[in-house]
């Protein structure tokens, strides 16, 4: 193996780890947008739409940007597995 290719696979190592250390922030950034929409909804509930639909808003719009980037992680971590299990 040629130093270019051990220089490679510790490269996709280091990629796959940062991508593992993602995981947990993310899910976690999902789960506290979903509560923010969860506190809208109960704002609308009582009787409350102009403070809650903004808060929905919000959540929405960060929960969509959340999905793309959980989307691009997957494919992130994808790609860094492959390089690590070609070690």
């Amino acid at each position: 193996m040629g130093k270019k290719r051990v220089r490679d696979v510790g490269q996709a190592r280091v990629v796959f780890e940062l991508a593992a250390d993602m995981e947990e922030p993310l899910n976690e950034s999902v789960a506290l947008v979903q509560a923010a929409r969860f506190a809208g909804e109960a704002m609308i509930a009582q009787a409350n739409p102009e403070c809650g639909e903004p808060v929905i808003a919000v959540a929405e719009a960060a929960l969509e940007r959340l999905e793309a980037l959980g989307r691009t992680w997957r494919k992130l971590f994808r790609a860094a597995s492959e390089g690590k299990s070609a070690a």
